[in-house]
């Protein structure tokens, strides 16, 4: 391995395929080369303590990086990829604290789904509710609008459609919040921690408290409890015994 640390940009990035393609200068040339994002080299550089933590390596990184023969040995490769900055990610998602509205194209990868920031190519791993339809196929590579989570974190920055379609079942749940309904949930479940319930049908699960009084707890899966839903978000619901 050529030991002499280099800088370049990432100009490209397959996520399928698990490589990126790198832009540097050498001796007053510009040069490409690719290298492997595959998860085991990415943790090759974590155990090394060469960084911290893996990186979702987008297009506009700046990296650092060694070079050395490819596994066949008939190619220079590059290795050891360190992220240094972005500064078009950067700006991104400093405007996404303002103006968090966005225009991209909707992507899968292995079962993934991700959007494609029309402007930048920036990639951002699509989060979905619980209780959130999964887009069609017929959307893929669709321009959709998307706003951006977790922008202070951007290895962990997220992205949610606009327009987000929701299961029949949440919509109900809503409208039982909305009006402190008593609901009929079932047990399908008891743990050492709670007991875990179907609130609308199948769809939608919850958890209570183990009874004080152990008398009181349901003897098997089937058994009705009635609830009403004291908290009901996206991504989480909480609910309470009458």
């Amino acid at each position: 391995m050529d030991d002499k640390i280099l800088e370049g940009k990432i100009t490209f990035v397959q996520y399928e395929k698990k490589y990126v393609s790198i832009e540097y200068l050498h001796n007053g040339k510009l040069k490409s080369v690719n290298g492997s994002i595959k998860e085991a080299d990415l943790l090759k550089v974590k155990e090394e303590k060469i960084v911290k933590k893996p990186h979702h390596f987008r297009e506009g990184d700046e990296v650092n990086f060694v070079l050395i023969r490819s596994a066949r040995g008939d190619k220079m490769v590059a290795d050891h990829i360190r992220f240094r900055y972005n500064n078009s990610l950067s700006v991104l998602l400093h405007k996404a604290t303002t103006e968090n509205k966005f225009s991209g194209y909707l992507k899968q990868v292995d079962d993934k789904y991700f959007i494609k920031e029309i402007g930048s190519y920036h990639f951002f791993p699509l989060k979905l509710s619980p209780w959130e339809k999964e887009p069609p196929p017929t959307a893929l590579n669709e321009p959709v609008l998307f706003m951006l989570e977790n922008v202070a974190n951007p290895d962990k920055a997220t992205a949610l459609l606009l327009n987000r379609q929701f299961i029949p079942e949440y919509k109900k749940a809503q409208q039982c919040f909305d009006n402190n309904t008593v609901i009929d949930a079932t047990v399908f479940k008891t743990g050492p921690h709670g007991i875990y319930l179907n609130v609308m049908g199948n769809k939608i699960q919850a958890k209570i408290p183990l009874p004080a009084n152990k008398a009181d707890l349901p003897e098997k899966p089937g058994d009705t409890i009635k609830i009403i839903i004291t908290y009901l978000g996206m991504e989480k619901i909480v609910v309470k015994r009458v």
